[in-house]
């Protein structure tokens, strides 16, 4: 149901720079780098973002299709690179980046490239890279709440240059051109991966509480930035006795008129930091999930129906994942036809049908020998284009004569059927 399913709300793209990671190794430090890749890509998974990667020279060769391209510590940009982002952003486009865009050439030579300057709006006439913590209070804007917090400076002394500031003046420019925007963070992203792993945040370590108050405040600014950029969420996650946005990895996914959605905390120990992992109700987390779309919605695993909905409850346990079938239809019941008895050795054809459901479905078949158990070398499950489908196979000359069970299970709704076949 998953494979057959492809992934929707490609509306955010991700720079993979090569040039910066090389750049980064020679300056700032590769470690920086890879923080940031990985930081971007937690964000934007507890965000609901569903993105895609480009490739390094992506953005050398062509102007990006997508609304929002995110430059994670991309210090290194070559000047075709810089103009491809000038059109995206004339033309309705958002970019975002974190730390020192274009500090270097794409050969990682210091630049001082005007065109960078012009796109985010800004002066680096005075500016210097930098790691160091500053408290920042955050004007409400836009989607954006108000908001104080601790953040790592990518580079101190900018100045705006056309460039609005809701962070001080210190951070998060956003420079207005054409149809679109540049925004300019000015702050390290990497301690959010840092953080969610457990490891060491660097400074915001000493403040008590300051991880979560981290996490959290970039969670509300990012939010803010991509909902004003006009990107579509893959699912909205909170928690039910908070409403806070609980930390996950999502995924929605569509098949024909139909759509797959699933949702897993990832985890590699137990909450209480003993391993291995446990599946443990007690680390259980209430949530409410709600999905940009209406359908039948099925929980898959449990075989149950939730209703005609874009809103649902569950309760989800680290390490463990749940798959949600989203019908245009409801099924009514399975049906399955064939003969009636075979010989052995004989090739059977069985029909089957879900009544109610449209569009491609999944359907799984279950043998079972006439004493009761389950002959798991004919099971097979597969995908189909419509509510129909057929599936032909040929019996063992050894196999067991007797009454034979074949169980067919429609898999987006857990519905099933149970044809009986005489082997003589």
């Amino acid at each position: 149901i998953v494979l057959g399913s492809s992934e929707i709300g490609r509306d955010v793209a991700v720079l993979y720079s090569q040039s910066s990671l090389f750049a980064a190794m020679g300056g700032i430090g590769g470690g920086l780098w890879h923080n940031a890749q990985t930081g971007w890509a937690a964000l934007l998974e507890d965000l609901k973002y569903n993105y895609f990667y480009l490739a390094y020279d992506a953005l050398d060769k062509e102007v990006p299709k997508a609304k929002v391209v995110i430059l994670p510590t991309t210090v290194s940009l070559s000047p075709r690179a810089v103009k491809n982002l000038e059109k995206f952003v004339r033309a309705g486009g958002t970019v975002v980046a974190d730390f020192a865009p274009g500090w270097y050439d794409e050969h990682g030579r210091r630049t001082a490239d005007p065109a960078i300057e012009k796109l985010f709006g800004i002066s680096r006439a005075k500016s210097a890279l930098s790691v160091s913590t500053a408290t920042i209070a955050v004007k409400k804007t836009g989607g954006v709440p108000a908001l104080t917090g601790e953040f790592r400076l990518g580079e101190t002394g900018l100045a705006a240059a056309g460039a609005g500031s809701f962070g001080d003046g210190k951070s998060f420019f956003v420079n207005k051109l054409g149809k679109g925007r540049a925004v300019l963070l000015n702050i390290l992203v990497g301690g959010y991966q840092e953080i969610k792993l457990g490891g060491v945040g660097g400074e915001l370590q000493s403040v008590s509480g300051g991880a979560a108050v981290f996490c959290e405040n970039l969670r509300k600014i990012m939010g803010g930035v991509l909902a004003d950029s006009g990107a579509s969420i893959a699912s909205r996650v909170t928690e039910i006795s908070s409403n806070r946005l609980f930390p996950c990895t999502t995924s929605l996914r569509q098949d024909g008129v139909n759509y797959v959605f699933g949702i897993i905390k990832p985890a590699m120990a137990a909450p209480d930091g003993k391993h291995p992992m446990r599946f443990d109700r007690k680390f259980a987390s209430d949530l409410q999930v709600k999905l940009p779309l209406r359908g039948h919605v099925y929980d898959v695993r449990k075989g149950k129906y939730l209703g005609f909905t874009d809103t649902f409850k569950l309760s989800l346990i680290p390490g463990d994942g749940h798959i949600y079938a989203i019908q245009k239809g409801k099924t009514a019941k399975v049906e399955v036809k064939g003969p009636e008895k075979a010989a052995p050795g004989a090739e059977v054809t069985l029909s089957f049908r879900a009544e109610g459901a449209v569009g491609p479905q999944v359907f799984r078949t279950e043998f079972f020998a006439p004493d009761g158990k389950r002959t798991c070398v004919y099971d097979w499950t597969g995908h189909f284009g419509s509510p129909e489908g057929k599936r032909s196979f040929q019996f063992a000359y050894s196999d067991r004569p007797g009454v034979w069970k074949i169980k067919v299970t429609h898999v987006n709704s857990g519905l099933s059927a149970v044809k009986s076949l005489v082997l003589k």
